[in-house]
C-alpha cells in the first residue's frame, strides 16, 4: 500500500502560484521523480530528490556556458528550466524527432563513474532544446531576481514543513 504524502497538494499549489506570479497561471504541476515538461499536457513535474552527479553536471554546464547567473537553489533553476521548455514549446515535428533521437542516444549511454555522469549531463544540457530552455531560465532568473529570492525564502519554509509532516530527512 502506498504511503500518503502529507502536504503534496499544498506544495504543488505553492509552485503553481510561483509560475502564476511570473505570468504563467495556466501551468499545472505535479510531484514526481524528476523535473520535466510534458508538452502534450502542458504540465511540469518537479522532484524533491537530489541527484548529486547530475546536478553537478548541470552546474558545470552553466558555469561553462554563461558569464553570469545569479545564485539560486537548484530546485528553483530546474523549475525555471522547465518553464523555459514551456515558453519555447513551438518546434516542428522534424526538430522534435531529431531532439528525441539524440536525447535517447544519450540516455542509453552508460555512465559508471562520477566524471562520466557529469559529462553525460553536460552533453544532455548541450542539446539544442535543452540549451534554449536553460538560456530562457537564466533570462527569467536575471529579470526577476528579487522576486525569485523572496520566493525561495518561502520555498525553504514550505519544504521544511513538508519534510516534517512526512518524517523525511532532506
Amino acid at each position: 500500500m502506498e504511503r500518503e504524502v502529507i502536504g503534496e497538494e499544498r506544495l504543488t499549489a505553492f509552485i503553481e502560484k510561483f509560475f502564476a506570479e511570473l505570468g504563467f497561471d495556466e501551468i499545472e504541476c505535479f510531484l514526481d521523480n524528476d523535473f520535466a515538461y510534458y508538452g502534450n499536457t502542458q504540465e511540469i513535474s518537479y522532484t524533491l530528490f537530489s541527484y548529486e552527479y547530475s546536478d553537478a553536471g548541470f552546474q558545470k554546464y552553466l558555469e561553462q556556458t554563461f558569464d553570469y547567473i545569479p545564485e539560486c537553489l537548484i530546485m528553483t533553476f530546474s523549475l525555471l528550466h522547465e518553464l523555459g521548455h514551456y515558453i519555447n514549446k513551438t518546434r516542428t515535428k522534424k526538430e522534435f524527432l531529431v531532439y528525441k533521437k539524440w536525447a535517447n542516444k544519450l540516455h542509453k549511454k552508460r555512465a559508471r563513474t562520477r566524471e562520466e555522469i557529469i559529462q553525460k549531463q553536460i552533453d544532455y544540457c548541450s542539446l539544442k532544446h535543452e540549451a534554449v530552455a536553460t538560456k530562457t531560465a537564466v533570462r527569467i532568473l536575471i529579470n526577476n531576481y528579487p522576486f525569485i529570492k523572496n520566493w525561495e525564502m518561502k520555498l525553504k519554509k514550505e519544504l521544511t514543513l513538508f519534510y516534517e509532516k512526512n518524517d523525511i530527512t532532506p
